[in-house]
C-alpha cells in the first residue's frame, strides 16, 4: 500500500523547475475575470473551484482536495469534472471510501496526509510529498506543499482570503465573524460548510510555508484582492501581468 502511495505522486517531482504557479482559493474576493487571465499559466484549483467554471473559460491545471468530509459530500461532482483538470491530488487515506467513485478517474493521483498535532507550534513542512503531506487544517498548504515538491519557485496566492464566517480557536470555541460570505459569488449558501474553521492553526501553517519557502530560496506572494492573510509578501495581481508585458516589449 505505502508503494503505491509513493509511486502516485512521484512522477511529478521537479517537472516544474524553477518556474511559477498561482494556487486559487475560493473566498469571496475571486474574480472570474481574474481566473480568465490565467488561462496560460499552471494553476491549482481547490474543492468547490468547479462554482465558478460557467463563468470563465480557464480551468486549473491541477485539483487538490484533502478534506474527508467534503469529499464524501462532493465525490460525485468530482467525478463529474475530473475531466477538465490535468492531474487531480486526492488523500490516500480515503480511498478504500472513495474506490467506487474515484476508480471511474484515470487522472488522479494519491498523497498521504499526515495529521500531526503542532499547537502551539508550526506544524512540518514537506519537502517530499512522496512521503505524505503534512495537514496543515487548510488545502492550501497542501497545494504549497505539492507546488514546491513539483519544482515551483514562485507560488502566488489568489482568491485566499483567510476569512470565515465561523472559526474555531485551538480551545475549541466557536467564535462567530461579521463575514457577509466565505465562497466566492455564485456559491449557494447551503454549499458552504457549517464546520468551524481553526484559523488559528492555518495561521501557523501559512508561517511554517513562509519559512520553508525561505530557507529553500522559493517565494510566496499574496496576491488576493483584500481579505485578511497578512502572513505572506503582497503583490498587485494586475502588476504581475503588467510587468510581463513590459519584460515582452525589452
Amino acid at each position: 500500500m505505502y508503494y503505491f502511495k509513493f509511486k502516485s505522486v512521484r512522477k511529478f517531482r521537479d517537472i516544474h523547475q524553477g518556474g511559477r504557479c498561482f494556487i486559487i482559493g475560493n473566498g469571496p474576493s475571486l474574480r472570474a475575470s481574474d481566473l480568465d487571465l490565467l488561462t496560460n499559466e499552471i494553476t491549482f484549483g481547490v474543492n468547490r473551484i468547479y462554482g465558478i467554471f460557467e463563468k470563465t473559460d480557464w480551468r486549473p491545471t491541477y485539483y487538490c482536495i484533502q478534506d474527508f468530509v467534503l469529499i464524501e459530500e462532493i465525490k460525485d461532482e468530482i467525478v463529474e469534472n475530473a475531466h477538465l483538470f490535468q492531474q487531480i491530488f486526492s488523500p490516500f487515506n480515503v480511498y478504500y471510501k472513495t474506490k467506487s467513485h474515484f476508480g471511474k478517474i484515470r487522472n488522479i493521483s494519491y498523497f498521504y496526509l499526515k495529521n500531526l498535532p503542532f499547537y502551539p507550534n508550526l506544524p512540518i513542512f514537506s519537502g517530499n510529498v512522496e512521503v505524505g503531506i503534512i495537514e496543515g487544517q487548510t488545502v492550501t498548504y497542501s497545494a504549497i506543499q505539492l507546488a514546491f515538491y513539483m519544482g515551483f519557485t514562485e507560488v502566488y496566492l489568489l482568491g485566499v482570503d483567510h476569512s470565515y464566517n465561523l472559526i474555531q480557536n485551538h480551545k475549541g470555541v466557536f467564535l462567530e465573524q461579521n463575514v457577509a460570505n466565505e465562497y466566492f459569488e455564485g456559491v449557494a449558501s447551503e454549499h458552504v460548510t457549517n464546520r468551524p474553521y481553526n484559523v488559528e492553526n492555518t495561521t501557523l501553517a501559512y508561517c511554517a510555508a513562509r519559512k520553508y519557502a525561505e530557507n529553500n530560496k522559493r517565494h510566496i506572494f499574496n496576491a488576493t484582492r483584500g481579505g485578511a492573510l497578512e502572513i505572506f509578501n503582497r503583490v498587485d495581481f494586475d502588476r504581475i501581468f503588467t510587468k510581463n508585458e513590459e519584460n515582452t516589449r525589452r
